[in-house]
């Protein structure tokens, strides 16, 4: 037979509810630096064919408004270089 015990039980002189509050917190730390992590890897660039402009899906490009982690099926498509005017068509996917 298993007994069923609660943090209390196994810890009478520790508040739980604190510990759980605490590892709950670090679990969620780890686990969005491990999801940012995985994202980063998946993100790609792009490159402006006309001029060499790139596009990194991780930074984004603020100042045009749209925000780091924006993947590039993402952006509008009345988006243009900011660099030359070309149509986002004319950028190509690199590996960097």
């Amino acid at each position: 037979m298993i007994a069923h015990l609660e943090l209390q039980d196994l810890f009478p002189h520790v508040n739980t509810h604190s510990l759980c509050k605490t590892i709950t917190a670090y679990i969620d730390k780890n686990l969005s630096i491990l999801n940012l992590q995985s994202l980063e890897s998946t993100m790609k660039t792009y490159i402006c064919i006309v001029c060499g402009f790139v596009y990194d899906e991780t930074a984004g490009r603020p100042e045009d408004g749209i925000v780091a982690g924006t993947l590039w099926r993402d952006v509008p498509a009345t988006w243009s270089c900011p660099e030359c005017g070309v149509a986002k068509v004319d950028f190509e996917m690199i590996d960097i």
